[in-house]
């Protein structure tokens, strides 16, 4: 899973083919978080934020909930607790729509968890955002570093680059590498082994 896979599959999904979809996506796993299917009425935003990481097959943080998303992300390492953390394009930050308005940027907000999205863009001093459930849709939203309302941020372990092929196969052969089975099976045992990997989907 790439940081760019995610972000731009977030960054596609629009209106109500992309709320549908994303529905369909959560809906479709073999297991539901605490059993329960997203309908159409429910709130959706982490239903969003889910369904982005399990298009491309990590299931680990999937919830519709955002506090139960955030006792995901702690118990897997994965949970910031500092609203100051600078975050990363393809982290997820979610907010608290009861921060203090007083002293927002001195202590770290540790109420519930309202809202949820995937950071998108980030620079020096703020964060783009695309989040589902936004006024009732997929959009966008601006908002500064360690501003008001962050609640924390989840950083999923992505890949650093895409596996090659024969990356694939070396780990779907359980330790032989490419000279080896070269050496079993020939030219033609690895090219087999390529296609059958990649028909697969690995």
């Amino acid at each position: 899973m790439l940081r760019n896979d995610v972000i731009n599959y977030a960054s596609s999904l629009s209106g109500e083919a992309g709320h549908t979809e994303i529905l369909r996506i959560y809906n479709a796993q073999k297991t539901l978080p605490r059993g329960y299917a997203v309908r159409l009425n429910d709130p959706w935003c982490a239903t969003f934020v889910s369904a982005c990481f399990l298009k491309y097959g990590y299931s680990d943080i999937s919830e519709c909930s955002c506090d139960q998303m955030i006792k995901k992300a702690k118990a897997l390492g994965i949970w910031v607790e500092d609203d100051k953390y600078s975050a990363k394009a393809g982290d997820v930050l979610l907010y608290d729509w009861s921060d203090s308005s007083n002293n927002y940027s001195t202590t770290d907000n540790k109420g519930s968890a309202d809202h949820v999205g995937i950071i998108i863009y980030a620079d020096a001093n703020s964060y783009k955002i695309i989040e589902g459930n936004k006024n009732k849709a997929i959009g966008t939203r601006i908002i500064a570093k360690n501003g008001r309302f962050i609640r924390g941020f989840i950083t999923p372990p992505y890949e650093e680059k895409a596996s090659t092929n024969k990356d694939k196969v070396i780990e779907r052969i359980e330790g032989v590498d490419i000279d080896t089975l070269y050496k079993l099976k020939g030219a033609q045992g690895v090219k087999d082994e390529m296609i059958r990997i990649v028909k697969e989907g690995v």
